[in-house]
């Protein structure tokens, strides 16, 4: 699954969705033909987010206008999370994408004094949903259970935006204190988490390879690469710039930047190598092709992706051009 935090575009494990979110909307397209299928916006007078569907279904979401309000999609495409309200009540919408179906799920009263939420993703299973609040504190809800699985509460800090499970379920990344990267260990609720820290300026995003033998940080200052056995950061790209979003793809050989501020779109080629006995674990990144400025809304993927000609594009990148491409052309018409 790619998911960008900061551009707000999530592909679902298979490609065949992508969820497009906005700060006052969010977007389920449809892959293969770039046609939103469900589309929230924001209604100012009610405050609110409504949903509608291609078979006119209707759902109003409680819609935070100060922060951008978190949307998961689960890794199989079927499922949107919609994490709703703050401080008085705290509730997570699932929207059913196949059946065209929605239900709220109140969270309990424990959740309600950490603020607002500020980034979602769920499970590798699709069975839970991880949260973390603007402070660095995290939950976890089964969605199947409908309880609180995992709590962790920060100690300090500020700024947090972004939350990634592990690949195995057994963790969870989380910006903490400024320029910092929490693991906590949901076997353990009593461990501390652990702080990764290195960063000099705010991390927007942080990915896990297919392994899990990396953690992928990205921030103001470039990429950090940090090994999972050690938890020492491996390999530092600083030239690779801001780092407001990033995916992994074809088997983690792929690593798509993207730096909304400037307007570039990176691809990387990557090589990951792991720790092996004596043999220190390696980062190699070469860049394979770059895109200044917005792609244009009226023009179709496959022109789009002539500007890369000669680049040895792989599917992941197609899909990431297609979603640039969805997202600029649905964010014009609304």
């Amino acid at each position: 699954m790619w998911t960008a935090r900061g551009s707000g575009l999530t592909i679902s494990e298979d490609g065949r969705r992508i969820l497009c979110v906005g700060r006052v909307w969010a977007v389920v397209v449809d892959a293969a033909s770039c046609k939103a299928t469900h589309t929230f916006l924001s209604d100012h007078e009610r405050n609110v987010l409504v949903g509608r569907t291609e078979r006119a279904m209707e759902v109003y979401v409680d819609f935070n206008l100060m922060v951008q309000t978190p949307v998961a999609m689960s890794p199989d495409g079927n499922r949107v999370a919609i994490v709703q309200g703050r401080f008085v009540s705290l509730s997570v919408l699932l929207v059913d994408l196949v059946r065209n179906t929605a239900t709220t799920q109140e969270l309990p009263a424990e959740c309600l004094p950490y603020g607002c939420v500020k980034g979602a993703c769920f499970s590798p299973d699709g069975t839970k949903l991880a949260c973390v609040f603007q402070r660095g504190d995290i939950f976890v809800w089964d969605v199947a259970l409908q309880e609180v699985v995992f709590k962790g509460v920060a100690t300090e800090g500020t700024a947090a935006d972004t939350i990634a499970f592990a690949p195995d379920g057994t963790r969870i990344a989380a910006t903490g204190p400024p320029n910092c990267v929490r693991i906590w260990n949901l076997s353990d609720p009593d461990e501390a988490p652990r702080a990764l820290t290195g960063h000099s300026e705010h991390i927007y995003q942080v990915k896990w390879s297919s392994d899990g033998c990396f953690l992928i940080s990205g921030g103001g200052d470039g990429l950090m690469f940090w090994d999972t056995t050690s938890w020492r950061c491996v390999h530092h790209c600083s030239d690779v710039g801001l780092v407001y979003s990033m995916s992994l793809g074809m088997r983690d050989t792929r690593l798509a930047t993207l730096n909304i501020f400037e307007e570039v779109f990176m691809l990387w080629r990557l090589v990951l190598v792991p720790a092996r006995g004596s043999e220190a674990p390696r980062v190699d990144l070469e860049l394979q092709a770059m895109s200044r400025g917005k792609f244009e809304a009226r023009r179709t993927p496959r022109a789009l992706l002539g500007d890369f000609e000669g680049a040895e594009l792989d599917p992941m990148f197609q899909r990431c051009v297609q979603n640039d491409w969805a997202r600029e052309h649905l964010k014009t018409d609304l």
